[in-house]
């Protein structure tokens, strides 16, 4: 997200070449059928055999363990990832840093996910059941919370979704008000906000859509079920692979002819592609998770096929650079993306690899682009703002170490300047009638 490219679009940022769609195509079939389907074995391995040894003859208090230690752990990710950024922080993908740090954080990372995800749906299970009304207050709870807090985002998993693990913001875990993370208050409640509301939202959407198809799509025929919803998946992908482009379209329509309302109407067309999209990876997964279910069943080398396909998806996808697709984490806001990029998803790996100018996690622009100029009003209104105390010492700090550069520079003369207090046009030589000539140095 590294090149330069001939035309400046907002912010000082270079806008992306806009794909063609057998490329779109491309990469969402690559996404669907490789990094899609490693991604739901890797959460399945783990999530199965946490089923058949993690306290087994009490499945309630095994739930109850899997959420503590989910959500405790993703919290503590949260809150340390300044430390993670300093240290670990590595654009040399050979170096041991990066070779240790990165997939160690990726695989923690994932498996509290799992730990989070499972504990918090094994209880709704436990405490609710599974039936028609559980599912639909289930879907209806958690679909009315995102799209409340504008967070719809937060329930897209590949394949419509896949993060390159250069990415620089590999260790970011943004907040619902917070969009980086500082060590104050305000940022600490809004990790753990963004923990415990928005991720149980959006697994309380991911349960009521997913056990919706458990009651109603063939419930006595698991294979046929599975089969069905895989192939859902795909004509689902297939009319968002069209759709995208046409919203995307009317996201910079609507930036270029309505500036005065174009966040309502990005995040209007960002909720809408959000909801056609999401049960796209709902049903993929659900599809691909209830297969494996079914042709691997084997009681007796179970757990050892759980350990397998666990290790073969983490491990396929971090040869291929996309560990990190496995995981969930932080918080994005509808229609708050950039307008080169409203209304697509994030499936850009093909079109990574192939288009040399690696727009797509390469910009460094992209990581920290230039601020908009501001306004006589905006620069009033900056200055008068309240400011924590953190801001106050950063800005003494600055100021301070501009006077400090200024006065250690060197006095150079500005200008020089000579006077002769003597007006007569003739200049006589002679020592009695010459005026005194003062030489005036003036220093900055």
């Amino acid at each position: 997200m590294t090149d330069r490219y001939d035309e400046e679009g907002p912010g000082g940022r270079s806008p992306p070449p806009r794909d063609s769609v057998l490329a779109l195509l491309a990469d969402s079939a690559f996404s669907h059928l490789v990094i899609g389907s490693l991604t739901v074995l890797f959460w399945r391995g783990l999530w199965e055999f946490l089923n058949r040894n993690l306290t087994p003859d009490d499945p309630e208090l095994g739930a109850w363990i899997c959420f503590a230690a989910g959500n405790a752990g993703l919290v503590a990710l949260s809150l340390s990832q300044n430390l993670w950024k300093t240290y670990v922080t590595s654009r040399d993908v050979r170096s041991p840093r990066w070779i240790v740090g990165y997939h160690v954080y990726t695989y923690a990372l994932g498996a509290l996910n799992v730990l989070h995800w499972r504990g918090l749906w094994s209880l709704l299970d436990i405490y609710t059941g599974i039936s028609e009304l559980s599912c639909w207050i289930s879907l209806a709870v958690g679909q009315g919370v995102t799209w409340l807090l504008r967070c719809s985002k937060c329930s897209v998993a590949p394949p419509l979704w896949v993060e390159i693990d250069n990415s620089p913001e590999f260790f970011l875990h943004s907040g619902r008000f917070y969009p980086e993370f500082r060590l104050t208050a305000g940022c600490v409640f809004d990790s753990i906000f963004t923990v415990f509301v928005v991720h149980q939202a959006t697994i309380l959407y991911w349960r009521g859509t997913w056990e919706l198809f458990d009651v109603y799509l063939f419930p006595d025929d698991p294979h046929a079920s599975a089969v069905y919803t895989f192939l859902c998946s795909f004509v689902l992908h297939a009319f968002v692979c069209l759709l995208q482009p046409l919203l995307n379209s009317l996201y910079r329509f609507s930036a270029a002819r309505s500036p005065r309302h174009a966040r309502t109407w990005h995040w209007l067309l960002e909720t809408i592609v959000y909801f056609v999209g999401n049960p796209v990876c709902v049903t993929h997964w659900r599809g691909v998770w209830n297969l494996c279910t079914v042709y691997s069943v084997d009681y007796e080398h179970q757990d050892a096929i759980d350990v397998a396909t666990h290790l073969l998806g983490i491990g396929a996808l971090m040869l291929m650079m996309c560990g990190h697709s496995v995981t969930t984490r932080g918080c994005a806001l509808d229609g708050d993306s950039p307008v080169e990029e409203g209304c697509m998803f994030s499936n850009r790996y093909l079109r990574y690899w192939f288009d040399g100018r690696r727009y797509a996690c390469d910009d460094d622009r992209k990581q920290h682009p230039p601020p908009p100029p501001l306004t006589r009003k905006d620069e009033t209104k900056q200055q008068s703002r309240w400011k924590t105390p953190a801001e106050k010492r950063s800005q003494e700090c600055q100021s301070a170490y501009a006077d400090q550069q200024r006065l250690s520079q060197p006095l150079r003369p500005r200008h020089l300047q000579f006077n002769n207090n003597n007006n007569n046009s003739k200049i006589d030589s002679s020592p009695a009638n010459t005026a005194p000539i003062v030489l005036q140095i003036t220093y900055v």
